[in-house]
């Protein structure tokens, strides 16, 4: 009897396990799809922030100017604070592009005046402008 209750619970062991390893072979390869995707909106928030830098152009926050270094420097500190902040954007540590430029690139979170980029073309508000230069980069 002993023998028999054991050879169960070997068999109910072994089914379980089975499982466990179906589900973590399923759960694997559904993980390189989402850090993938991860990763493209990482390196396109990357762009934009580059691309602020690199535009030369000056930026106003707040009724002050800055330079664009400061700008980009600005945003990215933004940008790791409202990552790290559960209730910004819920469990998900990784953001979209176009929720960065909506949710912290748009706007000044004390006061909700819009950013504004100033560059030879004249003075655009800033989440538009990001919002042409994703579009460069999807391209």
């Amino acid at each position: 009897m002993y023998y028999t209750l054991e050879m169960k619970m070997f068999t109910l062991l072994s089914k379980f396990n089975f499982i466990s390893l179906f589900a973590t072979i399923l759960v694997g390869l559904c993980m390189p799809t989402t850090f993938a995707s991860e990763d493209i909106e990482t390196k396109k928030i990357e762009y934009l922030l580059n691309s602020i830098e690199k535009s030369g152009a000056t930026f106003e926050r707040n009724g002050s100017t800055h330079k664009a270094s400061e700008a980009k420097g600005h945003l990215a500190f933004k940008l790791q604070k409202a990552t790290s902040m559960f209730l910004f954007f819920g469990p998900k540590k990784e953001i979209k592009a176009s929720e960065f430029i909506e949710k912290i690139a748009s706007k000044s979170s004390t006061t909700g005046e819009p950013y504004y980029i100033i560059t030879a073309e004249g003075k655009k508000e800033l989440g538009p402008w990001l919002t042409e230069k994703l579009k460069e980069y999807s391209n």
